[in-house]
């Protein structure tokens, strides 16, 4: 299998959910701006998509920062070994 195919596959299924994640937010935002008002769904619905986006944002951060604390060995170098007395 090639690179090429291989990035196509790895996308392929995120892409999907987000497509599902937007239907299931317009449907809701359709829904729900017949009993509240406009206002409190416009805000509810912001606040849901800059979750979508902001979750998988940290992750990447929070793996890079993981990945840059390790040191040669594999042992974290934030993590100081306990002193007993």
């Amino acid at each position: 299998m090639n690179k090429k195919h291989m990035l196509k596959r790895i996308w392929l299924l995120p892409l999907a959910i987000l497509a599902c994640k937007l239907l299931l937010a317009s449907t809701l935002w359709h829904y729900l701006h017949q009993y509240i008002s406009t206002e409190l769904v416009t805000l509810l619905g912001t606040l849901w998509l800059a979750k979508l986006a902001l979750v998988p944002l940290l992750g990447v951060l929070t793996m890079r920062l993981w990945k840059k604390s390790k040191s040669a060995d594999g042992s974290l170098d934030a993590v100081e070994p306990i002193k007993q007395t």
